[in-house]
């Protein structure tokens, strides 16, 4: 995942969901939905953040088996490494 987000080729659209895609073979129109991650672009990755977060919710990356919290990356090596917050559970304590 790494090599991938240092090829200049390549645009990583993390957070991101495939909404629509038209055309044919070499010529497709792609329609992209990014979603939004509730945090600035000068996140870090240091996790402060999550750690003074007083909500723990169900981790969607492994299929709700364990523990999340509001503000969290989605998963470890995540590419990139940025955090986003569960606005369903949030109870907008920095805010």
């Amino acid at each position: 995942m790494l090599k991938v987000n240092r090829n200049e080729n390549i645009e990583i659209l993390s957070y991101s969901e495939v909404k629509r895609v038209e055309g044919y073979v070499g010529n497709y129109q792609v329609t992209v939905e990014k979603k939004p991650r509730y945090v600035n672009n000068d996140c870090n990755g240091c996790g402060a953040c999550a750690e003074v977060c007083p909500i723990t919710t169900s981790n969607y990356f492994d299929e709700h088996l364990g523990p999340r919290k509001a503000i969290d990356i989605a998963f470890g090596q995540a590419v990139p490494f940025l955090y986003d917050i569960d606005r369903e559970v949030c109870v907008e304590c920095f805010s």
